[in-house]
Formats: structure tokens, sequence, C-alpha cells
């Protein structure tokens, strides 16, 4: 077993805030103290961790070992936008985009840290939830790549280890703690909803993002039956949640009000997808 402290770093994205209407965006990385591997997340890595813009965001300790299969070395310092292959599972922009890469990675921490207070997550937990789409295959992922390592050197990944990185996964996938990743891990959501909508208006956005989140699952599983070349399959998700994602925060505007609801989340609710697609 080797445990390491693991850093997360964050930046702002490459585009200019104008492009985003004034949205704030976070690319989000990993490093190791060693410095051997380069979990990017398909935009800036390892190599930009002492750029001006970037900052470190919290320290964990994880298996390095464990969570360098769960990556896959040969993901590590690639671009997401061909088909090269994916981060910890995640196809970028199909089952979401580097925060939620960075989370999956996360989970696999002692500390069980997240990317909570990364600029626009707010925006990425709508779209994609914490870990992404295709959440039963990142878990059978971090079995099988246990079972390997221990079968190649046993005791590589505890039981211990195993156990609490599913339980961290489970506990971070259902409805409720997707709404309470909105409502709790970020303050303006909540304190624009507690202070501005009736409980009834909160009661109403948790069906409606409930119902939402069953729907893009839904997409997703129908998406991955097909079988499509990664662009196709992009370009379905892509129109889906563009469409689903404006209603939902038209319907947090309308709550909310105007006024509020720009402070909230700042994003004009038909271009909530193209500002997602920029994150890099």
């Amino acid at each position: 077993m080797s445990v390491e402290v693991i850093e997360l770093y964050a930046t702002p994205t490459g585009y200019d805030c104008k492009e985003l209407n004034g949205f704030k965006l976070d690319h989000t990385w990993l490093s190791t103290e060693s410095g051997p591997h380069n979990w990017n997340c398909y935009g800036r890595g390892r190599d930009n961790n002492h750029d001006p813009d970037a900052r470190l965001m919290g320290v964990a300790h994880g298996n390095v070992q464990w969570m360098a299969e769960v990556y896959d070395p040969k993901a590590e310092g690639r671009s997401g936008r061909d088909n090269n292959p994916a981060a910890a599972g995640v196809v970028e922009l199909l089952h979401g985009v580097c925060q939620n890469a960075t989370n999956r990675m996360l989970a696999m921490t002692k500390e069980n840290l997240d990317v909570s207070k990364a600029a626009g997550n707010e925006l990425v937990i709508l779209a994609f939830g914490k870990y992404g789409f295709g959440v039963d295959r990142f878990i059978e992922r971090l079995k099988a790549t246990a079972a390997d390592l221990n079968a190649r050197r046993p005791g590589s990944v505890t039981e211990e280890e195993l156990r609490r990185t599913l339980e961290n996964v489970k506990a971070g996938t259902s409805v409720s703690a997707e709404f309470d990743s909105l409502t709790d891990d970020l303050p303006q959501i909540r304190d624009a909803f507690m202070e501005v909508a009736t409980d009834r208006q909160r009661h109403e956005f948790a069906e409606k993002y409930a119902a939402f989140q069953l729907r893009r699952a839904d997409k997703f599983a129908d998406i991955e039956k097909l079988d499509l070349p990664r662009h196709d399959a992009r370009g379905q998700m892509a129109s889906f949640l563009k469409v689903e994602l404006s209603r939902l925060l038209e319907y947090a505007r309308d709550s909310l009000g105007v006024d509020v609801y720009s402070k909230v989340i700042s994003i004009v609710p038909g271009m909530a997808w193209d500002v997602l697609a920029k994150i890099v």
C-alpha cells in the first residue's frame, strides 16, 4: 500500500470572463507528492501547479498506486477532445467534465475531499452530478483494479480502503445527496433559497431537480445502449442537456427572482451548456 499526499488544484478556465458573461468557472486537477503522475483531468495539470492563477484547494491522502490504475496511466496528461483513454472512466462532455473526474479520484482519499469550492461547481452538479454519468461502471473499475493489484501484490489495496471508497461514492450519488451538494456545500445557493424562496418553492425545486436527475440518467442509459462513436454520443448528450439545463435554470430564476438568481448562478439559462463546454 503506497499512501501519499494528494494535492487538489484549481485555476480559472482559459476563456475570457466576458465570453462567459461574468460566470466564474474553474478547471481542477490533482497532483501527487512525489510528482510522477499527471492527473490533469483533460486540461492543465502537474506542470501548472505553480502558475500565478493556480491555487491549492486542499490536501488529502490516498493509495497512489491504486489511484493511478483507476485514473488510467494512458490518460495522464492527455486532452479529452479526442478518443484518448478516459480519465477515471469519465469521457469529457459525455460522462462529465474535469470536476467530475477529480471528484472520482478524491473519493478514494482518506479525507473524501471534493471540489465543491471550485467555481462553477453548482453548474457541474446540475448537469452531471458529483461523479458524472456511468457511476456503476466506475464502481466496477474500483473493484477490478483493486483485485488486479492485490493479485499481483497482496495487500496493495486493503479491504478498508475499498470499503471506504465504495461508501463515499454511494453516499454522493443519490438525489438527496446531489441536492444537498447544491444547497449545503454551495452557500450562495443555500442562502438564496433560505432567504428568498418559500418552503413550498424549495420543495418544488427539489422535486424538479430530482425529476431532472432521473431523466438525465435515463437519457445517458439510452445513449450507452446505442454504442455510438464518442463524437456522436457527446452530441446527443449535449443536445439533451442544453434543453434540460435551460428549463431547470429558468425555473430557478422564476422562483428566486431575476435579481437573486443573477447573484446566485449568474448564467443565462440558455447559455448553461455552452459555458460547461469551456471548462478546460
